[in-house]
């Protein structure tokens, strides 16, 4: 005997193939067969690739999914995660993608990523792949032809986060644009509700370093004549501090905000965030150095700070002299000249 609950269940699941296909009937013009197979996934003109990726010694972590129109040869969305969460690696290309999309929209509402970067990668993907280049790329992906988009996406993901190897993982889906449309809408609504509440706690957060961002060792720069004194330093304040570079992920942002000059580590501009002062560790400086980047120095003594202002007056000062002594040394010899030509009788 059939009980309600599955006669219930069926009812439910048919109202909703139905309700799928009027929407798909939308799609199709009203082509009624049309509309059943792209229900049904028959028609097939959106390319998914799927991508995960990370960097070994670094521990950067990232993925990326792209739909590509094979009909029109564009991208019709893509977008990018890139993080120190081993949590990204939940992220598998080889699950359906509405399943990978899912996770990576699940990341990026918790804030576990590097924002900067992310959006870095997807408006380096867009560049790279573009229209000129899309009928070969489109050949490659009907083709399944993946390691060589392999080698064109790995080559994208290098340059633009400065690293020299990574590993990577990619697969490709064939889908419809009725699919990617209904299926992504779900992806949105379930995630903005299960987001909700985390987005809710974060604002009541009062930690100085919040979730997501990435905390890096640093120390202050000193300018013990000009610089301000330690002791006048407000949150809000621009200084300039130096990352230690004793750690992946120090050297990996050293190299981002190109802190080096080949040799030695170069100061950067940072924002103080939060400022204290203990008998036990000295001065604790949490700084912004931009996007969920932040650095944390400790200083026990009452150092004068450098600031980018006092930086940038001691350049033009420095430039100034050198023009002074270059000036003076050309009226040295320009009045050394006249002498010699003097004594001589040229004059």
């Amino acid at each position: 005997m059939i009980k309600k609950m599955e006669i219930d269940k069926a009812i439910d699941e048919f109202e909703k193939e139905q309700k799928k296909i009027e929407i798909a009937l939308e799609f199709a013009e009203g082509d009624l067969e049309k509309a059943k197979k792209l229900v049904s996934g028959e028609i097939k003109d959106i390319a998914v690739i799927k991508c995960r990726f990370l960097e070994d010694e670094v521990k950067l972590f990232g993925a990326f999914i792209i739909f590509f129109n094979l009909e029109s040869k564009l991208i019709e969305k893509c977008y990018s995660i890139i993080s120190f969460d081993r949590a990204l690696l939940k992220a598998t290309p080889y699950s359906k993608w509405s399943e990978f999309e899912s996770c990576l929209i699940d990341l990026q509402w918790k804030g576990k990523h590097l924002v900067t970067q992310s959006k870095e990668l997807t408006t380096n993907i867009e560049a790279g792949l573009t229209f000129e280049y899309m009928e070969t790329f489109i050949e490659l992906l009907n083709t399944k032809n993946e390691r060589k988009i392999l080698e064109i996406l790995k080559k994208i993901i290098i340059q633009t986060l400065n690293l020299e190897t990574i590993r990577i993982d990619v697969e490709i889906e064939f889908i419809n644009r009725f699919l990617m449309k209904y299926d992504g809408q779900k992806i949105s609504k379930t995630t903005e509700k299960k987001s909700e509440p985390e987005q809710t706690e974060k604002k009541n957060e009062e930690s100085y370093i919040k979730e997501g961002e990435i905390l890096l060792e640093g120390e202050l720069e000193i300018s013990p004549i000009k610089g301000i004194n330690i002791n006048n330093l407000q949150p809000g304040m621009e200084i300039l501090v130096k990352l230690r570079g004793q750690t992946p992920q120090e050297k990996y942002f050293i190299n981002v905000l190109n802190a080096h000059d080949g040799k030695k580590i170069l100061p950067v501009k940072a924002t103080i965030r939060y400022i204290d002062y203990d008998d036990t560790y000295g001065y604790l400086v949490i700084a912004e150095l931009g996007p969920k980047i932040i650095v944390k120095c400790i200083e026990k003594a009452q150092i004068n700070v450098m600031t980018p202002e006092i930086a940038t007056k001691e350049r033009r000062s420095k430039i100034l002299r050198r023009l002074i002594i270059l000036l003076g040394s050309l009226l040295f010899l320009i009045a050394a000249i006249y002498i010699y030509l003097s004594l001589k009788g040229f004059i």
